[in-house]
C-alpha cells in the first residue's frame, strides 16, 4: 500500500524493521553475500567521490582564507592563485599539498605564514638570496 505522506510511509519501514529484526537482518547479510562485488565497486567509486568533495571544500577554505587577508606587503587580493602561502617559522609541510591532511591541522600551518600575493613573494626570497 503506497503512502502519499512520507513521514507516515518512513514511520511505517522503521515499525516494519523493529518488529521483524531479524528477517530484516538476515535478507540484508544474503544480498551482502550475493553482491559483494557490485558493493565493493559502489563503495571504491563513493570513497573516491567523498574524497573530492573534501578536498574541494578544503581548496575553497584556503581560498577563502587567501583573498580575506590578501597580501602583507601590497593588499593584492583578487586572485587566490597569485597568493602564496610564506613560512616564518618551522614548517611541517606546504599547504598547496593538504590532499592527505586535515583541516585542523591545515589550520594550524596557515597560523605559521602570511600570504604574499607572488610578486611580494618572489621578490622577498629574492632578496633574501641577494644577502651575503
Amino acid at each position: 500500500m503506497p503512502y502519499k505522506d512520507i513521514e507516515e510511509a518512513k514511520e511505517h519501514n522503521n515499525q516494519y524493521k523493529l518488529l521483524n529484526r531479524e528477517k530484516v537482518l538476515k535478507q540484508r547479510a544474503e544480498y551482502r553475500s550475493n553482491n559483494k562485488q557490485q558493493i565493493e565497486e559502489y563503495n571504491k567509486q563513493y570513497n573516491e567521490f567523498g574524497r573530492k568533495i573534501v578536498h574541494k571544500k578544503k581548496k575553497e577554505f584556503i581560498d577563502n582564507y587567501k583573498l580575506s587577508k590578501g597580501c602583507s606587503v601590497c593588499g593584492y587580493n583578487k586572485c587566490a592563485r597569485a597568493l602564496d602561502f610564506h613560512h616564518n617559522g618551522d614548517k611541517e609541510f606546504n599547504i598547496s599539498q593538504t590532499r592527505e591532511i586535515s583541516l585542523d591541522r591545515i589550520k594550524i600551518e596557515m597560523d605559521k605564514c602570511i600570504i604574499l600575493c607572488a610578486n611580494c613573494h618572489r621578490e622577498l626570497h629574492a632578496n633574501k638570496r641577494r644577502k651575503p
